[in-house]
């Protein structure tokens, strides 16, 4: 990475094993209700949902690896650049699918090599994302399938605490150029 760039962003790379994540989806435009990052847009709708359901008295839920820890997956579909529409789904990691209730779904992440970036505070309601592939190329990496998750764990403080909170971003890579 060139650090005389003004559009870097640090990354580290790691390697994950394929995982289990069980929770709910949303397909469209996350920011129709809201244009910003906040609990009032499809998002924010959609974690308030699936807590709601991960609390409710005698509800059915899986066995979780880490109840401590949530995921939100975005992936890229056709209608992502051209419409804004994105498959959101928000969940936390299982070990196994026989106790999820019919009410959730499960995504199978697969084995893969990520881009980590860390987000402090403002950081993260920032646009982001651009300086990230920026810092991508610049490390001689490309994204290597359409998706990337923000992985919430106890340093993520929550909306109201943003300028306290921490979150990672994880972003699924290849060497540029590697066929793809």
């Amino acid at each position: 990475m060139n650090p005389n760039s003004t559009n870097s962003m640090p990354l580290r790379i790691c390697e994950r094993n394929s995982f289990l994540i069980a929770g709910l989806g949303f397909f469209g435009d996350p920011f129709s209700l809201s244009g910003e990052w906040t609990e009032e847009n499809e998002i924010g709708r959609l974690w308030h949902r699936y807590m709601t359901f991960m609390h409710l008295p005698g509800a059915q839920t899986p066995s979780l690896l880490n109840p401590t820890v949530g995921y939100e997956l975005w992936i890229e579909h056709a209608d992502t650049r051209a419409k804004g529409f994105w498959e959101i789904f928000v969940g936390q990691e299982i070990a196994d699918i026989t106790a999820v209730p019919v009410e959730l779904s499960i995504k199978m992440l697969p084995a893969m090599t990520y881009a980590v970036l860390t987000l402090r505070g403002e950081e993260i309601a920032s646009d982001w994302q651009r300086a990230m592939l920026d810092s991508l190329t610049e490390a001689g990496f490309q994204q290597a399938l359409p998706y990337s998750f923000e992985y919430y764990d106890h340093r993520f403080k929550g909306m109201e605490q943003l300028a306290e909170s921490e979150m990672d971003v994880y972003i699924p890579i290849t060497p540029r150029n590697a066929g793809i």
